[in-house]
């Protein structure tokens, strides 16, 4: 959802909310809080938006046959503002979430911009405490994330 109708929506409901007498006098975390906690159990509508947008990664590390057409031209537009440093070959950038590579975040359109700060603001990173080997076998080798960085600075 665009930032401006995030903004407009939740303006709306703390007016609503407060019977439009002007200023709240609470919090909005107040006003979403849960019931037993004090709060009136009001929509978060931002932190919705961010788990929304968390989700969208998950498309992107779908195996090929899987994943939807749109995670396709995500990978490419991707690997399209890829940063210069390191210095990759556009057939090497694979999938920006298993590599090392970053993006240019400025230059993307605004809904895999939106995408990549929510990624990078909670940190959004592959963990597991193991990995089945086939799904090891099936990662990118190069500019793998968890080379050591000697590795990973190669110039390919």
């Amino acid at each position: 959802m665009p930032k401006d109708i995030e903004t407009t929506l939740t303006k709306h409901a703390k007016n609503f909310a407060w019977d439009g007498e002007g200023k709240s006098t609470g919090s909005h975390n107040l006003l979403c809080a849960p019931i037993n906690n004090g709060g009136n159990n009001m929509l978060n509508l931002q932190l919705r938006n961010e788990a929304i947008e968390l989700m969208w990664p998950k498309k992107l590390l779908l195996s090929h046959g899987q994943c939807p057409t749109s995670a396709y031209f995500a990978h490419a537009i991707l690997s399209h503002f890829a940063n210069k440093t390191p210095t990759t070959y556009t057939k090497i950038r694979i999938n920006t979430f298993l590599q090392s590579w970053d993006t240019q975040i400025s230059k993307l359109p605004s809904h895999l911009k939106r995408m990549m700060k929510v990624a990078k603001k909670h940190h959004l990173t592959l963990d597991a405490l193991a990995f089945h080997p086939n799904l090891l076998h099936k990662m990118p080798i190069w500019f793998h994330r968890g080379a050591e960085t000697t590795f990973r600075n190669w110039k390919l």
